[in-house]
C-alpha cells in the first residue's frame, strides 16, 4: 500500500491491514500523549494563566490517497518504486491568462537541464540553486537510486551516470 502522508498501520489478523488516517479522542485515552488529540477547523480560545484552552468549530476531516498494489512473486519493489514516485512527485500545474491580442512574455514553454534521460531506476533528487551571481550560477544536484540490492533482478543493478554528458550545456565541478 503506497500513501500520500504518514499514516499508522497494522496487520493483526492475515489478510487484513488496518490504517490509522486520523487519531481524534475527546478524552485522554491513556496511550501516551496525555492530552485529548482533538484538531478542530476554528483554532483554540487564549490560554488563561491557569486552566484550559477550548476548541473552536468541527473536527479536522483528513483526507488521502491509497494504492493498493498487488503482485506475484518478487515484483513488490519494482512495482511500489513506480507508484511512491507518482505519490510524492505529482506534478505542479502552473496556470496563467493574458489578453488575446498581448505578445506572450515567454517563448520558452519548457526546459529541462538534462541532455539525456536518466535510467529508469534512477532519480533526481535535488535540482536547486546554490549560488547565483552575473557571471555564473551553481546548482547542488542529487541523484538517487530507487532500488536497494536483491529488491529487483534488473532494477536493483548499479548504475553509471556521466555527468557531463547528462549536463552537457554547464560546467559540472
Amino acid at each position: 500500500v503506497v500513501v500520500d502522508r504518514s499514516q499508522g498501520a497494522s496487520s493483526l489478523a492475515d489478510g487484513c491491514l488496518e490504517f490509522m488516517v486520523q487519531r481524534r479522542v475527546l478524552e485522554d485515552d491513556g496511550r501516551g500523549v496525555g492530552e485529548p488529540l482533538n484538531e478542530t477547523c476554528g483554532g483554540v480560545t487564549p490560554y488563561p494563566p491557569y486552566g484550559n484552552a477550548t476548541r473552536v468549530g468541527e473536527g479536522v476531516v483528513i483526507t488521502g490517497k491509497h494504492r493498493l498494489l498487488v503482485g506475484g512473486g518478487l515484483s513488490g519493489a519494482s512495482l511500489a518504486r513506480s507508484q511512491m514516485d507518482k505519490a510524492f512527485s505529482e506534478p505542479l500545474v502552473f496556470v496563467a491568462s493574458i489578453e488575446a491580442d498581448s505578445d506572450i512574455p515567454f517563448k520558452i514553454t519548457s526546459f529541462s537541464a538534462l541532455q539525456n534521460s536518466l535510467p529508469v531506476n534512477v532519480m533526481l533528487v535535488t535540482f536547486s540553486v546554490l549560488h547565483k551571481d552575473p557571471s555564473s550560477i551553481k546548482f547542488l544536484v542529487r541523484l538517487g537510486h530507487q532500488y536497494g540490492k536483491g529488491e529487483d533482478d534488473e532494477m536493483s543493478k548499479p548504475v553509471d551516470i556521466d555527468l557531463c554528458t547528462l549536463f552537457a550545456d554547464y560546467e559540472v565541478v
